[in-house]
């Protein structure tokens, strides 16, 4: 069976004050240890850059941009200005001979975060907008060529580390943290509110000859439009990934309509990828675009995921997933409920099989601080057996 996981060190850092390169080792090697295939690495908090970039501003904790709680208390010394953490992730990742990723959430400004992205605030017409003209600034409209090379700006300097390929989060898309609205707004169709910015209006005018703003927000056209602009990205994206001869892959919704069943606030009406997020990842996969898909269940507490509907949407997955592109399926492992470690590697087995039985090339696990978590490590800690570590070294072997 073939296991991923992700690292967020700045969670990392909350719940176990871990700094420094030999931290970046102690987690690298459990997971090498662990026997899973490949990690993806962290490179931005939301509004900041989790390395030293001179695109972006640099994460630093003093600046309480965080949402109030633990991020804002723990985080406060959490200093990235003067400690590069992918450049000591890359190397030790080559020092342990382990495939690393660099994982961008591409596709938000800020994370629940008092501020955004530099792009947002010094080029706010490149915002989205709803018909009716209200601006959502932790989101950049692909249809604006200077969104699309910031962006790729960015991917150059993660490729310039020496990363092992690059991955790009669709499914993350966050608000500021005074918008308690739906991550993905819809309509009661189920198609996204947003796109009215001047960017998209204009290119499809440019296009069709047609003001969209005539049109219905669900016309076929106007929805594929939309999406299309996030498609050109990708195939920029792809020309530069592939010049490096290295892989690229992409974490996205479901393309089954669902409404969100995490903590935050459901959508309006059930939506998917392509309708409520403009992400047509299946474009993506059938032009080969993309060497890896991996679609992320809803779910936060391990418990909250169904071995049944796991199945399902791994199949319906796979169907739109032609080979040679991977499939991957991943869930988060989060023991919101304080259960034992023995039923936390027994329903781990059970989804994971389920995933791998039903087509999945791979499952990934979000993330190594839940993996980690898990029973505050047996025998109170004492024990070289910490979290659900062995279960995955089992189910790996």
């Amino acid at each position: 069976m073939l296991i991923d996981t992700v690292v967020s060190h700045g969670d990392w850092f909350n719940g176990w004050g871990t700094y420094g390169a030999p931290s970046v080792y102690r987690i690298l090697s459990e997971i090498k240890r662990a026997g899973v295939r490949k990690t993806y690495w962290r490179t931005f908090m939301g509004a900041r850059a989790m390395y030293h970039s001179a695109l972006e501003d640099v994460y630093s904790g003093d600046e309480q941009i965080d949402r109030p709680g633990n991020e804002a208390i723990f985080r406060m010394r959490y200093d990235l200005k003067s400690w590069d953490p992918l450049r000591d992730a890359v190397k030790t990742a080559a020092d342990l001979q382990m495939p690393l990723m660099a994982w961008y959430s591409v596709y938000e400004e800020s994370h629940y975060q008092n501020t955004t992205t530099r792009l947002p605030k010094s080029n706010p017409e490149l915002c989205w907008r709803t018909r009716e003209g209200t601006v959502r600034p932790s989101k950049l409209s692909f249809a604006s060529p200077k969104v699309r090379a910031h962006k790729l700006g960015v991917i150059d300097e993660l490729l310039a580390y020496g990363v092992g390929g690059v991955f790009l989060d669709f499914f993350r898309e966050h608000h500021l943290i005074a918008n308690n609205s739906p991550r993905v707004e819809v309509d009661a169709d189920g198609v996204c509110i947003y796109g009215y910015e001047a960017p998209m209006v204009e290119a499809f005018q440019r296009q069709f000859d047609i003001d969209p703003r005539t049109l219905a927000n669900n016309d076929d056209r106007w929805i594929q439009f939309r999406a299309d602009q996030t498609t050109q990205f990708i195939r920029e994206v792809n020309q530069r990934v592939r010049a490096k001869g290295l892989p690229l892959a992409v974490k996205v919704r479901s393309m089954s309509p669902i409404r969100t069943s995490m903590w935050w606030k459901p959508e309006k009406a059930k939506t998917n990828s392509l309708r409520g997020s403009f992400v047509d990842w299946p474009t993506w996969a059938r032009e080969g675009l993309v060497d890896e898909v991996m679609v992320i269940m809803e779910n936060w507490d391990l418990f909250d995921v169904d071995h049944r509907e796991l199945w399902e949407a791994t199949e319906a997955a796979r169907k739109i997933v032609p080979p040679p592109v991977k499939l991957s399926m991943g869930f988060f492992m989060n023991n919101m409920n304080d259960r034992p470690v023995i039923e936390g590697e027994r329903w781990l087995t059970r989804c994971a099989t389920a995933a791998t039985l039903a087509g999945a090339d791979a499952v990934c696990l979000w993330e190594s601080t839940g993996i980690h978590a898990w029973g505050s490590g047996r025998g109170g800690g004492t024990g070289t057996s910490i979290g659900l570590w062995s279960e995955i070294r089992r189910l790996t072997a």
